[in-house]
């Protein structure tokens, strides 16, 4: 018998929530940087980076009830949002927006790792 975790079991599951909630945080901090008015530009990047957030959410729900779904979809949401947010940081940003900025990373961080634990159970070596 096989100690390597199992797709859909206890650990993989774990791990996909904890993927879901550090995904539900960084919603929540682009929410609280959507009341901060921002302007034109950074209004457009943040909506472009709320809709990749939601695209992730909705792939991992689709990876808790199916085994089978990869989490390489999501890894790549999580480097198109990395390097959106590296873009933010050229621009001239308020204490509060720096603050978000670097709440972001840490959600990012916290989502990525967890996601390398579910590809390492899910995808064969």
């Amino acid at each position: 018998m096989s100690d390597k975790p199992k797709p859909g079991k206890d650990k993989d599951l774990r791990y996909l929530r904890q993927a879901t909630e550090e995904t539900d945080r960084l919603f929540g901090v682009f929410c609280g940087l959507a009341d901060l008015q921002p302007g034109e530009l950074w209004a457009a990047t943040l909506t472009e980076a709320m809709l990749l957030v939601l695209d992730q959410l909705d792939l991992l729900d689709q990876m808790i009830v199916s085994t089978t779904d990869s989490p390489v979809p999501v890894i790549e949401l999580n480097r198109k949002l990395r390097k959106l947010i590296g873009c933010c940081t050229t621009q001239t940003l308020t204490a509060a927006q720096q603050t978000a900025l670097l709440q972001s990373v840490q959600a990012l961080g916290g989502q990525l790792r967890a996601l390398l634990v579910v590809k390492e159970i899910r995808l064969p070596l």
